[in-house]
């Protein structure tokens, strides 16, 4: 792998004949662009089934729950200039219903931002990270086509940029990726709980999101995934047993891989271990606490492919946060962040997300568009790029009764 500290150049690869130049952003670091350039779009809907009214009337009450679904997705090449990470944080509304939920939404998307340097910077690092390129072009028109779909569920309390990345790069290999806020059941109650009722919550906004971009015209609706970061996992997890349109599923240090998660579950009513089919990647840190994958064990009927990511000890010890942006943000910023140390340095968790990046999307070539070279991959750990073998412990179990999803 070239010196990671070349992520602060702005650096254009050529790709394919039909998308001569792909500029990347000065997070992506080695990660190869796809043929595609990237769009982005925001989406401002109503969910009138539910609502989210504050006690009495009031500007932020309203008819239904409002849900802000962000999107990255394949572009045709347009004179759009690339979007910076703060144009992605402070996005605006012109329906004037979403103002105040918007507002809402931007200041705890900054705040979070700010909040991703230790100790919280206001300042020039914060600054520095908000006018970093990104790969993104709002509202640039789509590509021709139609392609499968990503929808990724958030960490809990997570911002809706975490893992700009990942999505960006997806987007660029031709995928329309999608997701949405963590928001609790009211703007008095605005943050989740780990606990059954919040997580029901953060599944049926990904469900009103999944039904109403598999009637976009640039997405194959027969070709469905969901991704889901720590305790989004496991609401990843909850919506693709009750939906049987999803074709793959991918945890990113998922909580269902921790004893807690575990737990939380076994104790709901719709675990699904005898009857669930959907093939599964699990990429975890492979020294964190509390490692359970049990769960994993009792999908009995699923194709089942796990990564543990870094070593386990430091210096080369994956954190719960090398599955998002957080340690590109030290490696622009110039400074290492005490959260990551002693386990490893940023230049190491960066290499940990990009590894994670690659495995995501291999996964989703070899599950969605039956890629042959992925899945051997995945399944024997011959043929991974050595910058991923070197940081990765690949596992494959077939599925062991039934015959699972192909």
């Amino acid at each position: 792998m070239r010196p990671l500290l070349q992520l602060v150049l702005l650096l254009s690869i050529g790709a394919s004949a039909q998308a001569s130049e792909v500029p990347i952003s000065p997070l992506w670091g080695d990660l190869d662009p796809g043929r595609y350039e990237v769009g982005f779009k925001v989406l401002f809907l109503f969910d009138d089934t539910r609502s989210f009214a504050t006690a009495g009337a009031g500007s932020s009450s309203y008819a239904g729950r409002p849900v802000r679904i962000l999107l990255w997705y394949p572009a045709r090449p347009s004179d759009k200039t690339a979007m910076t990470f703060g144009d992605v944080i402070r996005l605006s509304s012109g329906d004037r219903r979403f103002t105040s939920f918007n507002e809402t939404l931007v200041d705890r998307d900054l705040d979070t931002a700010h909040r991703q340097f230790s100790p919280a910077d206001f300042g020039g690092k914060f600054q520095s990270l908000m006018r970093v390129a990104t790969a993104a072009h709002r509202d640039a028109p789509n590509a021709r086509g139609r392609f499968p779909l990503v929808l990724h569920s958030l960490g809990r309390n997570n911002y809706q940029q975490e893992s700009t990345v990942l999505w960006e790069f997806l987007a660029s290999h031709g995928y329309v990726v999608a997701n949405v806020p963590q928001l609790g059941s009211s703007p008095e109650r605005s943050r989740l709980q780990f606990e059954l009722a919040d997580l029901e919550t953060q599944a049926r906004d990904l469900e009103y999101a999944l039904a109403a971009l598999v009637r976009a015209e640039n997405v194959d609706s027969s070709k469905v995934s969901l991704l889901g970061h720590s305790s989004g996992g496991i609401a990843a997890l909850l919506v693709a047993t009750r939906n049987r349109n999803v074709d793959a599923l991918v945890g990113l240090d998922s909580s269902t891989t921790t004893g807690e998660g575990a737990a939380l579950v076994r104790s709901a009513g719709w675990w699904p271990a005898q009857s669930f089919e959907t093939p599964a990647l699990e990429l975890y840190a492979g020294g964190k606490r509390g490692l359970d994958l049990s769960l994993l064990e009792e999908l009995q009927h699923s194709e089942i492919y796990s990564a543990a990511l870094g070593t386990g000890t430091p210096p080369t010890m994956a954190t719960h946060f090398d599955f998002q942006n957080w340690p590109l943000f030290s490696l622009v910023s110039g400074e290492e962040d005490p959260r990551g140390r002693p386990a490893r340095s940023a230049a190491y968790g960066a290499r940990i997300y990009h590894a994670a990046c690659l495995l995501t999307r291999m996964f989703l070539d070899a599950t969605l568009r039956e890629d042959t070279e992925a899945l051997e991959a995945l399944r024997t750990g011959v043929g991974l790029s050595k910058d991923v073998a070197e940081v990765v412990e690949v596992r494959y179990r077939g599925a062991t009764s039934g015959s699972g999803k192909p």
